[in-house]
């Protein structure tokens, strides 16, 4: 894998992509994703996917999730694009302040947000 330098776009694109493949792991159509659904994901950046999606489990149990718990589609919107966001601010403000996702921003990311900037590279670029 080269180099990770991902742009506003690439961003974008990314966000599109997780959220998209999210959407296609909910197979009961209801809403929600499973843990599940997640774990049967197979393809480029199916790690990363697991740790957004525990990301956005956190988000949807309020601070104690379980393995168990199963996320909205509204709420795993909303973790995506707060990571996203997370991105955006660390590439303006951290590392060489150039607008652009590369290492030198990552390593100041969470754990879902560095995830997500991989799954980004992998499936975009």
């Amino acid at each position: 894998m080269s180099k990770i330098a991902l742009t506003r776009s690439d961003l974008n694109s990314g966000v599109r992509k997780a959220l998209a493949t999210f959407k296609k792991a909910d197979t009961s159509h209801g809403g929600y994703v499973q843990p599940g659904e997640v774990k049967k994901f197979k393809g480029p950046g199916a790690a990363q996917l697991k740790a957004v999606f525990a990301y956005a489990q956190y988000i949807e149990a309020s601070g104690h999730p379980d393995k168990n718990t199963m996320v909205s589609l509204k709420t795993m919107e909303k973790a995506v694009k707060n990571l996203e966001n997370g991105l955006r601010t660390l590439a303006a403000t951290k590392g060489d302040k150039d607008g652009i996702v590369d290492g030198n921003e990552i390593k100041f990311a969470s754990k879902a947000g560095a995830a997500l900037a991989r799954f980004t590279q992998a499936n975009v670029k």
